[in-house]
């Protein structure tokens, strides 16, 4: 049985790079169960070569598979954890239209391609266009700078993942919705590594302690220590008030304005990427982390 390759697809106003400084700090423990986890650095070849292809220049596309045969034979991997945050959206291209990351179905059609033979499992945070897009119009060359609230309202991540499972038959992707994250942390941690161990994860309360204030964090961490969680509602029960107590000032604030939103657009907005991620969870080939 080859190596699995879990490549985790960054996308805008997600988790800001506290994953992959988790997954990196986690490297010791995850190792014992054959997980490798490399810097970045040892693959940024393979990264370059893969959107090289993707963008049409099929020179280096040797390169891909080459570079994967040598992350994977330096250890002893079951499991390789890679990041490729552009690899599905390059800057400006993350919204065209009505459409989220309209690349995204064709590209991991031809990364795939690009490894044939290999299991690869994709990982995604989602997040909801009442935040992804006034994200996205703060930045000068994005695209969707313009977009209004009644046109942000038709955006559907559903309509995404529903085409890329059609481009993509038999892919497995892990989708969690960012919001949740700070509740489900250790779950994505878990997910996208594949970790099967008792032990604590070195990256398990990076998130938390950057959200939470000094005092909190300590606080909560003590309670969790004293007071071992009974089941992974009662962490996050207990994580959810936490956040609400002693949550850094702006730490869980994002800005959802735009000129000519009004709070029926931004209600619209949310209750559809509620609805659209419900569904999302059903979809086959989907894994979906909820709280």
């Amino acid at each position: 049985m080859g190596t699995t390759i879990a490549l985790h697809l960054g996308s805008e106003c997600t988790d800001g790079g506290v994953l992959i400084r988790s997954m990196l700090r986690s490297r010791s423990v995850l190792a014992d169960q054959s997980i490798v986890v490399p810097p970045p650095r040892h693959y940024r070849t393979l990264i370059r070569a893969a959107l090289a292809v993707l963008n049409g220049d099929t020179s280096g596309a040797d390169r891909v598979d080459r570079v994967l045969d040598e992350l994977v034979t330096s250890q002893t991997a079951e499991r390789l954890v890679l990041f490729a945050d552009r690899l599905i959206c390059e800057p400006g291209q993350a919204i065209d239209g009505q459409l989220l990351y309209p690349l995204a179905p064709l590209r991991l059609a031809a990364f795939r391609a690009l490894v044939p033979g290999r299991t690869i499992e994709f990982q995604m945070a989602l997040c909801s266009p009442a935040i992804l897009v006034p994200a996205l119009a703060a930045q000068s060359d994005a695209s969707g700078t313009s977009m209004t609230g009644q046109e942000a309202r038709a955006l559907s991540w559903l309509s995404t993942v529903t085409e890329i499972i059609r481009t993509n038959p038999g892919i497995h992707m892990t989708l969690w919705c960012n919001e949740d994250t700070p509740l489900i942390w250790p779950d994505v941690l878990r997910a996208i590594s594949a970790y099967r161990g008792p032990a604590l994860l070195d990256g398990d309360n990076d998130l938390l302690s950057a959200l939470l204030t000094d005092t909190g964090y300590t606080s909560l961490a003590r309670s969790l220590i004293a007071r071992p969680p009974v089941s992974a509602a009662d962490r996050r029960n207990r994580i959810s008030t936490a956040l609400e107590a002693h949550a850094r000032p702006g730490s869980l604030e994002m800005d959802v304005t735009l000129p000519g939103w009004t709070t029926e657009d931004i209600e619209a907005i949310t209750e559809r990427y509620i609805a659209d991620c419900a569904e999302i969870a059903r979809l086959p080939g989907v894994r979906f982390i909820s709280p």
